[in-house]
């Protein structure tokens, strides 16, 4: 991210606009390298987030509304005592600093007004946010760092200083930026840019130089053009064509010619980089989620495989138990031909339809009935065995098939209450413990899919759990569907005791597709049949039913997101 000292002069800029004159109502701390002020400015409440993290620092305004802790961190309850009801003087920049300072005026325990500056330092993982009144340190959102402690005394009660300077030049430098550019040896330019000249990242020097030198390369010394790039770096500097936009990878204050991604402009840099890192926090949280939630599902699994494995392996070695039995009802009946102390014997086998003999092997310590005895006491143990082995395999099959179910239930989630219902059914399949509840923000209880076509209402399970609600909710008339071997989302078709075209079943179809573990196949069978005819056995794992009197439609799957009602 272009997070350098030219983005952050914009934004600051946009910054002083919104907040100056505006009042903190609320401070919140949703985790150990963010701060949440709610301020009340030009009539609206906006959350403000003020970010440490060495990913998304920044300050700008946020939509992702964020649990809280049940008890507010230190550097929360500081904030709170010094900055509840301040109002906002100004939004400043430092010269070519990638720092951020609101300076706020309150009031102190004897209802004086004094002045504290909320200081954010933007600097990747060196990022930090200090509180300060009259230069002294009151506290800050991260530990100090150790190893900057010998150049800057970042510790409560010390003074706040600047970092140390670089030695880089402003560009407000002519003379000494020329002598630069003129001393540049060939090679990569905006390396050279970004490593000379204050306040630039990478991403700003790439685009200064697309900008006046096309896709050519640059030559040593900027091929006699150094002061007229000068001229042109300064005015793209310093007087921006300010047009935000926003790429998957990154946020900008202008259409950067060097970047060929797919843009999405905003009215105001603020507004691209909050719906940047918004997007980017979601997707974050997601993948956290996703991949946590994938590990337990994938680790039940695991066990469950294993057990099958155990239990497969007792099963074929009880394949021989009904030979076993017959060798043993054998020896029985032609005991006295056999001779005592013998290895083995051949006898007549009257089970096969042959006649051919069968070979049975002999413990020569036992007598003939003795053999048969071990042979019956084997084929008993084998019997017992497999009374106990079958039903647990059986019993393991299902829960594997369930498993499946729950990694293609994750695949759908969506929204952070999705998540929480698919948490909850681990939780009551005993695949996650239950944590300790925690006072948090409550996200609304996530709602079926919905999709409108003419006059039809088509509902998705989103989870299992949804899937069982969506359709015990359900009136009998209504279309049920589900792809037939597959494991999917329950789908319902509102009939309203109408008869249902043939358009809005080969719709619903595709969707149903969509929302299953086949969703990139074609031709998926997607089986349906009327509410009434689908039953739950008692104790079923969620989302489990049997059903009867259905057909089947073979459809390609269709998001058929144009028809989803928001």
């Amino acid at each position: 991210m272009p997070q350098d000292a030219f983005t952050i002069k914009t934004a600051t800029a946009e910054l002083n606009a919104l907040l100056t004159g505006g009042r903190i109502n609320k401070i919140n701390q949703p985790n150990d390298h963010e701060i949440i002020l709610n301020v009340y400015t030009a009539g609206k409440n906006v959350d403000i987030a003020v970010s440490a993290d060495a990913q998304t620092a920044r300050i700008c305004p946020t939509k992702n509304g964020k649990a809280n802790p049940a008890v507010a961190p230190n550097f929360c309850m500081l904030l709170r005592k010094h900055l509840s009801g301040a109002t906002i003087h100004s939004v400043t920049q430092p010269e070519n600093e990638r720092i951020i300072v609101i300076t706020l005026q309150t009031k102190n325990d004897f209802f004086e007004m004094t002045e504290k500056r909320l200081i954010c330092e933007i600097m990747g993982k060196y990022s930090n946010v200090f509180l300060t009144e009259n230069g002294k340190i009151l506290g800050s959102l991260r530990p100090a760092f150790l190893d900057l402690g010998s150049v800057r005394n970042l510790f409560t009660g010390a003074e706040y200083t600047l970092p140390p300077a670089q030695d880089k030049a402003m560009i407000s430098q002519k003379t000494r930026v020329l002598g630069d550019l003129s001393a540049f040896g060939g090679g990569n330019a905006e390396a050279f840019i970004a490593a000379n000249i204050k306040g630039i990242a990478l991403s700003t020097a790439r685009e200064a130089i697309t900008q006046f030198f096309g896709n050519e390369s640059v030559p040593a010394g900027f091929g006699g053009k150094a002061e007229e790039f000068y001229d042109f770096l300064y005015d793209f500097l310093e007087n921006p064509k300010i047009y935000p936009n926003v790429t998957d990878k990154d946020f900008y204050v202008n259409d950067y010619i060097s970047v060929p991604d797919e843009k999405r402009h905003f009215p105001t840099l603020l507004e691209a980089e909050a719906a940047f890192f918004d997007g980017f926090e979601r997707n974050k949280e997601y993948r956290k989620r996703y991949k946590a939630l994938h590990d337990k599902i994938s680790a039940h699994d695991k066990k469950l495989k294993k057990k099958l494995q155990i239990l497969t392996e007792k099963e074929l070695s009880c394949a021989d138990a009904e030979t076993n039995r017959i060798k043993g009802e054998i020896l029985t009946a032609f005991q006295y031909s056999v001779r005592p102390g013998a290895n083995s014997c051949e006898l007549d086998n009257y089970y096969s339809e042959t006649g051919e003999k069968i070979k049975i092997a002999l413990d020569p310590t036992l007598s003939a009935n003795g053999n048969a005895q071990a042979y019956y006491k084997k084929y008993n143990k084998q019997k017992k065995t497999l009374a106990a082995v079958i039903p647990q395999k059986n019993e393991v099959l299902s829960a594997l098939d369930y498993t499946e179910d729950l990694l293609s239930e994750l695949d759908r989630c969506e929204t952070a209450a999705d998540f929480d219902l698919l948490t909850e059914e681990l939780i009551s399949a005993g695949i996650v413990r239950a944590q300790k509840s925690e006072k948090s923000k409550k996200e609304k209880p996530s709602c079926p899919k919905t999709f409108v076509l003419g006059d039809f209402f088509i509902r998705v399970g989103r989870n299992n759990v949804q899937n069982d609600r969506l359709t015990a909710s359900s009136a009998r008339d209504d279309i049920w569907l589900h792809t037939k071997d597959f494991h999917s989302s329950h789908v319902i078709i509102e009939t309203e005791g109408r008869s249902v075209p043939d358009e809005i079943l080969c719709a619903a179809a595709e969707i149903c597709a969509y929302n299953s573990k086949a969703r990139m196949g074609d031709k998926v069978p997607v089986d349906y049949c009327y509410k009434k005819y689908v039953k739950k056995p008692p104790n079923s794992k969620p989302g489990g039913v049997i059903y009867t009197n259905f057909k089947t439609v073979y459809v390609t799957p269709n998001p058929h997101t144009e028809l989803e009602k928001v």
